[in-house]
């Protein structure tokens, strides 16, 4: 079952270190796990649940939906969980704040300091992390998803519009219809190789 933004909002608000590290950080890989997915082609499909954390986060950034910022706090969000899992003593807490935050992004490292915006208290500096955290990967599936939709669009009025292009009425025998096909030709690739290098700019 799939995690939601209200999901984890709920999540929060119940301020249990441990639900909240052990839950949160389960929605977390989830969503890693389906933005890697998402990223493959779906001929390369990968068991991404049998990945380590740590596996997952590098081969997200290798893929280039998701910013190397943000592989420390995952990894460090990853060792709390493990940690809140396997401690019998539950009062003890896995990890220091001051840890916690070096491990953020600078985003994050930077709304944290602000105490406005974020409490002082460990509960509330472990809660902003997976919050901030888990919408950071819904967000990256969001935009991967928008950036594929605008690439087929593009794609399909090209397709469209040279399909509306009527053909040459040229005898195919001739030599004007060889040189005019070559040249055609040449012109195509070369729209074709400027439109995806286009599409590259926009997608990073």
């Amino acid at each position: 079952m799939k995690s939601s933004n209200e999901d984890i909002a709920l999540l929060i608000k119940t301020e249990d270190p441990f639900k909240i590290s052990v839950l949160g950080f389960s929605a977390i890989e989830e969503a890693l796990e389906q933005l890697i997915q998402e990223a493959l082609p779906s001929a390369h499909k990968v068991e991404t649940q049998r990945l380590s954390p740590s596996f997952k986060v590098d081969l997200a950034i290798g893929l280039g939906v998701f910013p190397h910022d943000f592989k420390g706090i995952v990894i460090k969000l990853s060792k709390i969980r493990n940690s809140y899992a396997h401690e019998f003593d539950l009062k003890v807490k896995p990890f220091r704040d001051s840890e916690l935050i070096a491990a953020m992004s600078k985003e994050q490292r930077a709304s944290v300091t602000e105490k406005e915006d974020v409490d002082s208290s460990s509960c509330s500096i472990l809660s902003f992390a997976v919050l901030t955290t888990y919408i950071e990967v819904t967000s990256r599936i969001t935009h991967f998803r928008q950036v594929r939709a605008s690439r087929v669009k593009q794609f399909a009025h090209i397709k469209a519009l040279l399909e509306e292009i009527p053909a040459p009425k040229i005898d195919q025998s001739s030599k004007h219809y060889n040189e005019y096909c070559k040249d055609l030709d040449e012109r195509v690739e070369k729209r074709r190789n400027s439109i995806l290098e286009e599409i590259v700019r926009k997608e990073t």
